[in-house]
């Protein structure tokens, strides 16, 4: 699961408010759409308190790493950033024929094999 920077206390607070009915989805300009997302059923406070600063898992056939400044994958809990690899994910910006400095430099950057 990739952790977001949102404060997991307050979703707990609406979650007493409202009752179980959020759902979190993460996505990137350079990979629209949904990257991952963390479900209705899996905000669980109670069983499963850390979930709530969680961005979910990876959907479908994206791949989600996150790596340090070197392109080496950081250790759970630690920042990173945050690497997608997918169909979806662009090859380039509209109208732009050579790439933008820092746009897709962690392409060789590959997430694990499975």
């Amino acid at each position: 699961m990739c952790q977001n920077l949102n404060n997991d206390t307050r979703l707990a607070e609406g979650m007493r408010a409202f009752g179980p009915v959020f759902m979190q989805l993460y996505a990137q300009s350079e990979a629209p759409n949904t990257v991952t997302a963390l479900r209705k059923i899996d905000h669980d406070p109670v069983n499963h308190p850390q979930r709530l600063a969680s961005c979910g898992s990876p959907i479908g056939v994206n791949q989600v790493r996150l790596l340090d400044d070197d392109g080496v994958e950081v250790p759970v809990g630690e920042i990173g950033e945050i690497c997608v690899r997918s169909p979806l994910v662009m090859t380039g910006y509209w109208k732009k024929p050579k790439r933008p400095r820092g746009c897709c430099a962690r392409e060789r950057a590959s997430p694990r094999k499975s």
